[in-house]
């Protein structure tokens, strides 16, 4: 039980450290697209609450890419890896090339 736990809070750790750099660019990247709708509708609260719907949709499509992706990665790497594992491996690798 005690193994699970850290696998829990590894798997956690390597989520929130991985989403912020996405999620970041995602930023600088969804938002200036819809610049000009969001300054335009202005007061209009159908047209803003279409706008939100989309970004909201597309902030969920990035959430979900980045989840199953990283889900498939301790999937490809077994149950025994870590989130400290799998960067310690990335490093030799870059090391090693």
């Amino acid at each position: 039980m005690k193994d699970a736990k850290k696998k829990s809070i590894s798997e956690v750790i390597t989520n929130m450290a991985i989403s912020y750099p996405i999620h970041f660019v995602a930023n600088y990247t969804i938002i200036p697209a819809y610049a000009t709708e969001i300054y335009n509708a202005g007061y209009d609260f159908e047209s803003f609450t279409i706008i939100n719907l989309q970004l909201g949709l597309w902030f969920t499509l990035v959430s979900f890419v980045r989840l199953y992706l990283l889900r498939r990665l301790y999937a490809h790497y077994g149950p025994e890896e870590t989130a400290l594992s799998l960067v310690k491996r990335g490093f030799r690798r870059i090391r090693n090339a």
